[in-house]
């Protein structure tokens, strides 16, 4: 049997829902998103994995500057309503201060991972159903501009 991310030993059971699932091919690029469980408690601090995959022929180059500023977590309520931020999800909005870029190299059909906090951007409440998704901005090859690329839409609860 092959489960998510094709490994046999890593089964959908174990993650939370929709995480073998992929977002829509932008610009060559598509993202999954992945968290270990479908259950928090409202005070439990968790991660994200988000994996981008170049689904083209070519090599892409992506800056990076730590994943939590490299990658926006939207979360909704069942009802579509927004889910207010903390005060660390608040700093992650503004412009991350330069002190080194470096560059992802994704090779053509290559992909990379990166784990991006969650659990402490949001005032998450108890009782409660969330839509998790994750974006990535990139920049076009030939600086035409900018892209964005859009995970796929996990479900959680918290407790």
């Amino acid at each position: 049997m092959v489960c998510a991310w094709g490994r046999a030993d890593y089964c959908a059971a174990d993650v939370a829902e929709s995480s073998e699932i992929w977002g829509a091919i932008s610009n060559g690029l598509q993202m999954s998103l992945r968290l270990e469980k479908g259950e928090y408690l409202v005070s439990q601090d968790f991660t994200g994995t988000a994996r981008i995959r170049n689904t083209t022929h070519e090599i892409i180059h992506l800056a990076e500057y730590y994943p939590d500023a490299d990658f926006e977590v939207i979360a909704t309520t069942t009802d579509g309503k927004s889910v207010p931020l903390t005060e660390y999800g608040k700093r992650l909005l503004e412009p991350p201060e330069i002190l080194g870029v470096r560059t992802a190299e994704i090779p053509a059909g290559g992909q990379i991972e990166r784990t991006v906090s969650v659990g402490k951007r949001f005032r998450f409440e108890a009782g409660q159903t969330y839509f998790i998704r994750m974006k990535r901005k990139f920049q076009l090859p030939q600086e035409r501009g900018f892209g964005e690329v859009v995970s796929n839409v996990v479900t959680i609860r918290i407790h």
